[in-house]
């Protein structure tokens, strides 16, 4: 099927469970995104990552967009190597590879279902409020402040900031600001219910549209040879070629060879791969049994590029 690959707004998304689409490029090495924010060979289960499951009805109502099989670059899910070849698909409302969903939702399918005739939203019930059998406690009042605590103990330091900072609360302070305060309760999100049949329309094409943009983008940047990692706990880190090369020189034994996880995120440090982040490191530990098989990916690229040199005439 072809993808298309219209341009898409950041503010124009919205992913359930990660964070929107936002990307920025450092000068000359990576690019950051957040798709939740970087696959697994389709012979492994899509279980053994954190990444939110794709709603199977959005799949049905919206099907797939697959794009052709990429051999280039390299991807990892929360920490795990994933071989080529790549297959990047829109499966409904969020984006796999080789099966494994890589996003959550980018389009949220309530948002599809709303645009159904017969759809109905459903909001959450309110939370009631327990009545308390247990005897009423006295109030007893907040202690009285004394002069010093009522004006705040300013060092001289503070003084004689040029950029002073807000005096901070003293205990008794504190105590008054939140005695009697409620219990917070955390709101739900209201529902779509819809049993019709679903049927495209210009709102849900135009969304469709949308989420194709990612998957086209993603598949792209496979394309050129990128180093792509997603998560579901950081940001999706993308860098180029060159940063792919260091990456593969370096990695492998890192994680052949470090002691500890400490170990582990202060010889990335060292090696220069700063960009990795302390969530993204410590999933790189855990799946330190990649090393065999990140070698061999360093030595086919190698491979490659000679023979190409060969064909081409370069010595």
């Amino acid at each position: 099927m072809h993808a298309d690959s219209a341009e898409i707004s950041s503010t124009d998304i919205k992913i359930r469970g990660v964070s929107p689409v936002l990307e920025r490029w450092v000068p000359g090495v990576l690019r950051y995104g957040m798709l939740g924010s970087f696959i697994l060979a389709t012979c492994l289960s899509s279980d053994l990552f954190a990444m939110p499951d794709l709603p199977k009805a959005a799949a049905k109502a919206l099907k797939v967009t697959k794009g052709k099989m990429v051999m280039s670059g390299a991807v990892f899910v929360d920490g795990k190597y994933l071989e080529p070849p790549y297959v990047v698909e829109r499966y409904g409302v969020g984006i796999r590879i080789n099966k494994v969903p890589v996003t959550g939702e980018v389009i949220q399918w309530d948002d599809f279902l709303r645009t159904q005739e017969g759809a109905r939203v459903i909001a959450p019930e309110k939370p009631k409020a327990s009545a308390s059998n247990a005897p009423a406690l006295p109030s007893v009042p907040p202690p009285s402040l004394t002069a010093a605590q009522k004006e705040g103990d300013d060092s001289l330091d503070d003084l004689f900031e040029d950029d002073p900072k807000p005096k901070k609360k003293t205990s008794a302070q504190k105590s008054a600001s939140t005695s009697g305060s409620a219990s917070t309760v955390v709101a739900k999100m209201p529902t779509v219910e819809f049993d019709g049949e679903f049927k495209a329309n210009d709102s849900t094409r135009a969304m469709v549209k949308k989420i194709n943009s990612v998957r086209t983008e993603i598949d792209g940047q496979l394309r050129q040879g990128s180093l792509l990692c997603f998560g579901s706990g950081y940001s999706r880190v993308t860098g180029d070629r060159r940063t792919l090369m260091q990456f593969l020189e370096k990695m492998p034994e890192i994680q052949k060879e470090c002691s500890s996880v400490e170990d582990f995120k202060a010889r990335t440090r060292a090696a220069g791969l700063v960009y990795l982040g302390e969530t993204l490191c410590e999933e790189l530990y855990r799946n330190r049994v990649d090393y065999r098989r990140l070698q061999e990916r360093r030595q086919k690229i190698a491979d490659e590029q000679k023979y190409d040199k060969m064909l081409n005439g370069v010595q």
